[in-house]
């Protein structure tokens, strides 16, 4: 679908998609390649419209919005003694418009920014308006002088220029022109010529500024909207004379059967919560076939409705695809950087984790080193906090709807284990039961039990006692519960349906639960363990698809309460480091799923079944013969085998090595596999020993609400 270029003012803008009205002319200028929203609100200042800033940009949106255009003013500059409902003070006017362009950046991180300053005043038809209006009760005094009206637009100005956005200062444009009156209608809002007038400016502006958004129109005929026009911004789908047979078979194929979809249940995601990720499922390929450039998707939700879906295609014009709900990759995999540009977070860079080093007198953890934890929200808040010796604690957990873990579950918390070791900092894991009771077929004792259980195995990955928290939602729910509604309350229904696709026949139970899964965000959630700390910084391992789901607990975060004692506002937003996604055994265009067990190696495999799993089901990056893998060498990036290693393999040399190795082929596919084997039997067998070490008194130990050790 084309993305979104939204208008966001007062009356001036509401009525632009009129007869000649600028909204129109842009709508007609963009046409098939973005779609122009108008969000004008008549009679609205920026007072009252930053109180609906999360109605009219919600957290998630299914389309990219590439430029947003802010037009407000007018309303702002009426007169206090004259209109003192719509009066705001100029500077209150400045801080008004850089908090939405701030609010608009937090939700639409890649978006354009364009202000525009309020026209000018025309006395004379404002009076003769107010006349005709109110006839014998005019005053005959203006509630708007062309001289405020100025004042608010050299403010406008002021704003944009140093927070380097641009501006079209209509104010100062419009009086340019010698009849400048003609443009307003009643003084105030825009005739038929000056929405023309505002129209070519705008376009005027964008075409400077925003190179990559300005539309050159056919030279024949001035169309902006067909094969003749020209734009560095993509169409959507082709023009009528550029189908021919070929391309309308391939969106044919693409459309009948390229691709798969369907929904999925909510849960912790792999990074946070160890929980599966699911791909898309494509026609399998043969162990060591030849090398394919072929699409992957993987699909992870944090608490999503399971009526959400999509779908994906093989087909060359594929692309990064990551939603809370949904993730699917381009023909060469996943494009992280891009997703770091659309979300707005910062790449995990070598001066950050030099800083790392330095601070916290470890190395990085190979994960780190090797871009698997790659992308990162406030790490360095986390860092400056520690060399101060401020506290912090970690938050990750699990969604238990099996009796036993894969691989892929064991990441979050092999990591989050060296975090608690490196900064020696309490940690807290939600195991949320209720959340599987509302999506999954499961009795509400089963869902309990599988969370005692699933407890074993996480505590398995050694975890201190004395400085850790296992909770179940079942049995926590009350302590958390004033948080809760905290949240609750700051969170609209139609932020949520954004981001996790609810919609009218999700259950309530549904709807209510991101809450749930955001309030260990926030320390006053762990009165006791966490030693009535009710603002300590919180830092959150988690998969990059979960991101979205965080900013809607960051955004909530500065206006949270704190405790009845300070009567403050605002908590510390979540720190966030997001890793890649986890590859499944059989490749890019599989499944992975705890209910196929040869699409995972789970810890409680023998050596034989890993062995087995490996040797047959391994997606293989190889070529087809041992002379073409000797001639060409295998693609790294489409093989498990290889990219499990990268995973699970601790020693960097070796890696490296073996990379050169296999990729210039002087190793064969089976040399490799044999070195996973080795590598997995050895940390499921370790696994399983400490397993079965955890007795159920331990386990009521970490679940127990006592202080930790910090």
């Amino acid at each position: 679908m084309p993305g979104s270029l939204i208008l966001f003012g007062d009356s001036i803008t509401q009525a632009s998609f009129s007869e000649c009205g600028f909204g129109a002319h842009l709508s007609n200028v963009f046409a098939r390649r973005l779609d122009v929203l108008n969000r004008g609100f008549s009679g609205y200042n920026t007072r009252w419209a930053k109180t609906y800033l999360n109605e009219i940009f919600p957290i998630c949106q299914s389309t990219t919005t590439e430029l947003v255009i802010i037009f407000f003013g007018a309303n702002d500059a009426s007169l206090l003694d004259q209109n003192p409902r719509q009066h705001v003070p100029v500077n209150e006017y400045g801080q008004n418009l850089l908090d939405i362009c701030q609010h608009v950046k937090d939700r639409h991180t890649n978006s354009h920014i364009l202000l525009v300053a309020p026209p000018p005043i025309d006395h004379a038809k404002r009076l003769a308006f107010q006349k005709q209006r109110y006839k014998e009760q005019a005053t005959g005094v203006l509630e708007r002088t062309n001289e405020g009206a100025g004042l608010y637009a050299a403010k406008c100005v002021e704003v944009a220029l140093a927070a380097q956005y641009p501006v079209l200062d209509l104010w100062t444009l419009m009086q340019k022109e010698k009849d400048w009156s003609s443009f307003l209608s009643d003084g105030l809002h825009l005739t038929a010529e000056g929405n023309r007038f505002v129209g070519h400016a705008l376009v005027n502006i964008i075409n400077k500024t925003f190179s990559n958004l300005a539309v050159i129109p056919d030279k024949l005929n001035g169309a902006f909207h067909n094969s003749g026009s020209s734009s560095n911004f993509a169409k959507f789908l082709p023009w009528h004379d550029e189908i021919d047979e070929k391309s309308y078979s391939e969106y044919q194929q693409l459309m009948n059967g390229g691709g798969h979809s369907g929904g999925h249940s909510g849960g912790h995601s792999v990074g946070h919560s160890g929980g599966e990720v699911e791909q898309s499922e494509g026609v399998e390929r043969k162990e060591d076939s030849s090398s394919s450039s072929s699409s992957s998707s993987s699909s992870s939700s944090s608490s999503s409705s399971s009526s959400s879906s999509s779908s994906t295609s093989s087909t060359s014009t594929s692309r990064t695809v990551v939603t809370p709900w949904d993730a699917k990759a381009g023909d060469e995999g996943f494009d992280y950087m891009k997703l770091i540009n659309d979300y707005g977070s910062q790449p995990i860079n070598d001066e950050l984790l030099a800083r790392f080093e330095k601070v916290t007198q470890h190395q990085p953890h190979e994960w780190l080193r090797r871009g698997i934890f790659f992308s990162h929200r406030d790490l360095h808040l986390i860092l400056d906090a520690h060399e101060k010796g401020e506290k912090f604690y970690l938050y990750t957990g699990r969604g238990p709807s099996s009796e036993s873990l894969h691989m892929g579950h064991l990441i979050p918390f092999r990591f989050t284990k060296w975090l608690q070791d490196v900064f020696d900092c309490p940690l807290v894991i939600q195991l949320t039961d209720d959340e599987k009771f509302l999506w999954k077929d499961l009795g509400l004792a089963e869902c309990h039990r599988l969370a005692f259980e699933n407890a074993k195995d996480i505590i398995a990955c050694g975890f201190k006692p004395d400085k850790t928290f296992i909770f179940s939602d079942l049995d926590y729910y009350s302590e958390m519960y004033t948080t809760i509604l905290e949240i609750e309350k700051r969170v609209t229904f139609n932020q949520v349906k954004g981001i996790f696709g609810f919609n009218g026949s999700s259950s309530i139970g549904k709807v209510a639960f991101p809450a749930v899964q955001a309030a260990p965000s926030f320390s006053r959630s762990f009165q006791i363990p966490l030693k009535g700390n009710s603002n300590m910084r919180c830092l959150i391992p988690c998969a990059i698809d979960q991101d979205p789901y965080f900013r809607m607990t960051r955004d909530v975060a500065p206006r949270m309460k704190l405790c009845k004692a300070t009567k403050k506002k605002g908590c510390y937003k979540p720190a966030l480091l997001h890793s890649v996604f986890f590859p499944a055994l059989q490749g890019p265009n599989s499944k992975m799923s705890s209910s196929n067990k040869n699409s995972a190696i789970f810890v409680t495999d023998t050596k034989k079944e890993i062995k087995n799993k490996v040797n047959k089901h391994a997606f293989s990056g190889g070529q087809d013969t041992m002379e073409l893998q000797r001639e060409h060498g295998a693609n790294l990036i489409v093989d498990t085998s290889y990219q499990w290693l990268r995973f699970f393999l601790p020693d960097d040399d070796k890696l490296k090595e073996i990379g050169n190795a296999y990729s210039t082929g002087a190793m064969l596919t089976g040399e490799v596999k044999k070195i996973l084997i080795d590598v997995l039997q050895e940390i499921t067998a370790g696994h399983q020993q400490a397993r079965a070490k955890v007795s159920d008194d331990m386990v009521h130990e970490f679940m127990s609400v006592r202080p930790l050790n910090f």
